[in-house]
């Protein structure tokens, strides 16, 4: 892998937002007992205590499953509280996205939660401080998944890239790990932010012909045993 073709951002930023601290306008995407409104491996999805509960702590999961919108959005304000069971396993929330046709993967944005070793996304090799042994967060970060058109960013020996890693230190000092944490994702044209139990982590413009709309998806990591959960997911969209 070519870790110097990966643009990395720092974000080390504490900025509040009126619209972080304002629910008007926003509508639920998961009414908190059904699917209603979401296609995906049911197998692998389910509701349990008001909550999304993907994956398994009893089995490998062999492949990453995406439950996804049937609507798509363009420009927004999404919520969503997430929660790992396991600290070394890795999730997130897919924005634009779109189905990657003959597969069960999702092209597109990513909000990330959870932590990886460092020596397994090698671009990260790039950071200052990252000990290869040490579980790197990648809450909070903004990742890309099988951008459909070539970019020259992307790594061609993998599928994926990050384009903004939040600071190391911001995550530790604002993260709840193994409980639920708030996410919030704004994305208006090409401008990317994410935020983390209300604090700004990533603040990107994009500089690529990327879609501008698209599904809402949540991840479960293919990997060792583990679950990812979400709950109170809700969206506004914004004109």
């Amino acid at each position: 892998m070519h870790a110097t073709r990966i643009p990395v951002y720092f974000c080390c930023l504490i900025i509040g937002s009126s619209a972080l601290a304002q629910d008007e306008g926003f509508e639920p995407l998961f009414d908190g007992e059904t699917l209603s409104g979401w296609e995906g491996n049911m197998q692998m999805f389910r509701v349990i205590d008001g909550a999304i509960v993907a994956g398994s702590t009893d089995a490998p999961i062999e492949l990453s499953e995406f439950l996804c919108t049937t609507e798509e959005f363009g420009d927004f304000e999404l919520k969503v509280e997430a929660r790992m069971t396991e600290s070394h396993q890795i999730a997130g929330v897919q924005f634009r996205a779109q189905r990657v046709a003959g597969s069960m993967y999702v092209g597109g944005y990513q909000a990330d939660m959870g932590f990886i070793r460092a020596e397994a996304i090698p671009m990260l090799s790039d950071i200052e401080s990252v000990e290869t042994n040490a579980p790197y967060p990648l809450w909070g970060s903004l990742l890309d998944e099988h951008r459909p058109e070539p970019s020259r960013y992307q790594d061609p020996d993998a599928p994926y890239w990050l384009l903004a890693v939040a600071n190391r230190s911001l995550v530790d000092n604002v993260l709840n790990p193994g409980d639920w944490n708030n996410v919030t994702v704004r994305a208006v044209g090409p401008s990317i932010s994410i935020w983390l139990n209300g604090t700004q982590t990533v603040d990107y413009v994009e500089e690529e012909p990327v879609p501008e709309t698209g599904l809402i998806c949540l991840q479960v990591h293919l990997g060792e045993p583990s679950q990812a959960m979400y709950r109170n997911i809700s969206l506004r969209t914004i004109p």
